[in-house]
């Protein structure tokens, strides 16, 4: 989940008050989590993500279709020849699962092979958003993805985004 306003904050926090209350209170939980859902429905819904890419790679837009290809082991370098290095979130993270959704068409597990052996594509795993921006603006050739609403001015100082995958 990305950034959270510090009103969103104390509804979802109302809730969870709420929501440990005894049993014949059970229905202002439910009622605090409608009102919680339709005031701030960003707590709910995707975020727009940005794929990104270190500064210096020699591309400065890609489509849905090559990020596509690069994920699934189709394209295995950069046009000036340098190897892509991919970066992914855990199997578990809500932004893995919209990228796989969205740009991939697959579930967040589904393993890709190089085209035509049985060698899966490797990538690099990378807990936060935060950790794929610091993999990707130190490591050369590397591409990633993370929600638009992490990155900073400082970040695209070192990195691009080649991408906006808009809110699915």
């Amino acid at each position: 989940m990305g950034r959270i306003s510090r009103v969103g904050e104390l509804a979802l926090l109302t809730f969870l008050f709420l929501s440990r209350l005894p049993r014949t209170c059970a229905h202002l939980a439910d009622l605090c989590l409608i009102a919680v859902l339709a005031l701030f429905p960003r707590l709910a819904a995707a975020e727009p993500l940005a794929v990104i890419v270190r500064i210096d790679t020699p591309v400065t837009q890609l489509t849905a279709g090559h990020v596509a290809a690069i994920y699934r082991g189709e394209q295995l370098y950069w046009p000036d020849g340098s190897r892509i290095k991919l970066v992914n979130r855990e199997i578990s993270s809500a932004t893995r699962r919209q990228f796989y959704r969205q740009i991939l068409q697959a579930r967040p597990d589904q393993p890709f092979y190089r085209p035509g052996t049985p060698i899966p594509i490797q990538s690099f795993i990378r807990r936060t958003d935060r950790a794929v921006i610091q993999f990707v603006a130190t490591i050369k050739g590397a591409i990633g993805y993370v929600a638009r609403a992490s990155l900073t001015a400082d970040d695209l100082q070192a990195v691009k985004i080649v991408l906006r995958i808009p809110d699915p």
